[in-house]
């Protein structure tokens, strides 16, 4: 009763920008019903290494969406904290959490889909991410970026301190 969906597109500004739309599909693809090229658009325009990695993914149309930031959002639905974020907007990771600004203070634990390589042009990358979450008082958890692409955990240091208490050791 509590989850609403939203077709919103999240940045670090309000304003407008290009949506670069995916399509396309692996020739072995088993799921004739799953529209495997959909799945990586993206406010960045793709990268050369993209189509290196996925060599069936397209980018051939382009269409303009309105963006807002999260703690804009957050503000307007009246969200004043945030327990857990799934993120995976296809390089563009950074531009959401900036666009928290101060209200990431306010989010509890964020997982994301993070990269090694760029495969969108400018997109930030592992060790920006990393640097970024580490400024803002957050603990790496889990990471399973090796090559490629994977995903990363963070929780708020002081929410994990909250709930377990200072005997919690942190590794660095």
């Amino acid at each position: 009763n509590n989850i609403q969906p939203f077709q919103v597109c999240l940045s670090d500004a309000v304003g407008e920008t290009v949506f670069y739309v995916s399509s396309g599909k692996p020739e072995n693809a088993a799921d004739e019903d799953w529209n495997y090229g959909n799945k990586s658009s993206s406010m960045l325009p793709p990268a050369e290494k993209t189509t290196d990695v996925h060599g069936w993914l397209k980018f051939e149309n382009e269409i303009k969406v309105q963006t807002t930031t999260l703690k804009d959002f957050c503000f307007e639905k009246q969200i004043a904290h945030i327990d857990f974020i799934h993120m995976d907007v296809q390089g563009a990771e950074l531009m959401v959490l900036k666009g928290a600004n101060d209200f990431i203070q306010k989010i509890n634990m964020i997982w994301l889909e993070v990269e090694a390589v760029e495969l969108y042009k400018g997109q930030p990358l592992k060790n920006d991410i990393e640097s970024f979450m580490h400024t803002k008082g957050f603990v790496k958890i889990a990471d399973t970026v090796y090559t490629t692409a994977g995903d990363q955990f963070w929780v708020r240091k002081d929410y994990i301190l909250q709930k377990k208490g200072k005997a919690f050791v942190f590794q660095k």
